[in-house]
């Protein structure tokens, strides 16, 4: 599942602990879960909780087509919590 943030300016703490529930919810049930799209602060308010160490390199320069096309990141399982290749 790819969560596109393109069209969102701010993340406050709260919702970076729901995308990060999200995650570990979703992967429980089979799913990977990738952000993409996420504007500079708020990609640094998902790093800083810790958000980007579960489901992966989170940046602007990837689009949700991109990430769809693309799949899961190599050497990611669902409800890996270091899911972060490389």
């Amino acid at each position: 599942m790819v969560y596109d943030l393109s069209n969102t300016p701010y993340v406050d703490v709260a919702g970076a602990r729901m995308l990060r529930r999200l995650h570990d919810e979703l992967g429980g049930k089979g799913f990977v879960f990738r952000v993409v799209g996420a504007h500079s602060e708020v990609r640094d308010r998902l790093r800083f909780e810790k958000l980007e160490d579960r489901v992966g390199p989170i940046n602007r320069h990837v689009s949700l087509g991109e990430a769809v096309a693309a799949g899961p990141p190599a050497g990611t399982r669902a409800g890996d919590e270091t899911a972060n290749p490389g």
